[in-house]
């Protein structure tokens, strides 16, 4: 094949200012076509410095194929799952030995330095096009749990109860803090130069993580049987989290069977609510986790208000399942009227269980449990269980969860879905049966 000839008729070429890629090429900045003396019919070559202007080229729909200098230290699978998106051909330059498995990442093809400007074009053109097959998860695959909660909502104690109920059956837990507004760090006594999330998300850029990476994120919790992925240190630190990495991390914590008891926010709102990239990007860490989680655990304040926040965050549950099988949805009350109300605290339970079957579609609404009063953070300490009034409460709740036999038996994760083509005349149309239009 000549670099002349081929499917690509523009390509992006991600790389940094005196590059060994751009020199062995002979092109630089500003972005260049191709050199006036390479056939007219040849491929356009355009050079990009930063993501940023990578990505607008991309966005333009004008370029087919990419390829990115991997010595720019900002190739990553998060810039790979993009382009794969868009349906780009990605061509990875690396130069090192050993090389990464980049078409793992997400890469189409992968390459050392060219020798000139045609070995490129016949590299890219040479690359299959589509996306790269997901590799299969390892069995077993363990589950994710969500407990989803706004501040003040006891949600980081049932977080906690449940992942020690958990980890008694004999089964490894890991307790995942992905709240933005993380506080499992202070309840467990967790310095803040730990910074387990971050370190486990910056890893999983550029490759799956292994068993060492997983042990070296997480601190373990042996009073209670669990280990603890201490969550972001600041909450600010949102914007560093990104969707690719983050699904991958997910998938290595549950990859050796482990099941994963995550914490998120009850903020849940997208894109597509709100038109705003950067609600969505802030929400990312909740909306991950509840599209993967295998059940839910709703953790809502039996007051007016509260009962409130729990029909709003139901009807976010509904708007975010995007599949067919019911999601199991247990709902945790905290601060109901005590027993020596009982039409009061009854009241507020058939409240909730109205709530739920209200939203039975998404949601298998598998009952209403209160969690006890003796919930204050004080009772918090890593070298101690949990209260055994709490601790009875946290068996109840993981009994409830696994009634369910798509909860005992974790769905992995599957491939995105694919679009169907349409029969003609499976649509209808706008005539009636006579042929006349009815307007």
């Amino acid at each position: 094949m000549t670099a002349g000839s081929g499917r690509h008729r523009h390509i992006a070429l991600f790389a940094e200012r005196g590059s060994p890629l751009l020199a062995a090429l002979d092109v630089g900045f500003p972005p260049a076509r191709s050199s006036a003396d390479t056939p007219v019919a040849a491929p356009e070559l355009v050079v990009y410095g930063t993501t940023a202007q990578l990505l607008a080229a991309i966005a333009s729909g004008r370029f087919t194929a990419a390829v990115l200098d991997a010595g720019t230290g900002r190739v990553d699978r998060d810039l790979l799952h993009t382009l794969a998106g868009a349906e780009v051909t990605t061509l990875v330059i690396d130069r090192r030995l050993p090389r990464r498995d980049w078409v793992a990442l997400g890469a189409s093809a992968v390459a050392g330095v060219p020798a000139d400007h045609a070995a490129l074009v016949d590299g890219v053109q040479q690359a299959p096009l589509g996306r790269p097959a997901s590799p299969a998860h390892r069995a077993p695959f363990g589950a994710l749990i969500a407990v989803i909660g706004g501040e003040g909502t006891a949600r980081a104690t049932t977080t906690a109860v449940l992942a020690q109920a958990w980890a008694d059956r004999g089964e490894p837990v890991v307790l995942a803090d992905l709240a933005v507004h993380a506080h499992q760090r202070v309840l467990h006594h967790v310095r803040d130069d730990h910074t387990g999330l971050m370190d486990l998300l910056e890893a999983c850029r550029f490759g799956p993580p292994g068993s060492d990476l997983i042990d070296g994120t997480t601190v373990p919790v042996p009073a209670r049987g669990y280990r603890l992925l201490p969550g972001l240190v600041r909450s600010s630190d949102w914007i560093a989290v990104r969707p690719a990495a983050l699904a991958a991390a997910l998938d290595g914590l549950r990859a050796r069977g482990t099941t994963v008891v995550a914490e998120v926010g009850s903020d849940l709102e997208g894109e597509e609510a709100t038109g705003s990239i950067d609600i969505a990007d802030r929400n990312l860490l909740a909306r991950t986790v509840v599209r993967a989680a295998d059940a839910a655990v709703v953790v809502a304040m039996a007051s007016p208000t509260g009962l409130h926040d729990l029909a709003a965050l139901l009807g976010d549950l509904h708007d975010l399942h995007d599949t067919d099988t019911p999601r199991p949805v247990v709902v945790a009350l905290v601060a109901t009227p005590p027993r020596r109300q009982p039409r009061r605290r009854q009241r507020a339970i058939t409240q909730v269980r109205d709530l739920l079957h209200g939203h039975s579609a998404t949601c298998d609404p598998r009952g209403v449990l209160v969690l006890p009063s003796a919930h204050r953070e004080e009772q918090h300490h890593p070298a101690r269980r949990l209260p055994r009034r709490v601790g009875r409460f946290g068996r109840a709740l993981a009994a409830r969860i696994t009634e369910l036999d798509d909860a005992a038996q974790p769905r992995s994760p599957g491939r995105a879905a694919e679009p169907v083509p349409v029969v003609p005349g499976q649509l209808g149309h706008w005539l009636g049966p006579d042929g006349v239009d009815p307007a």
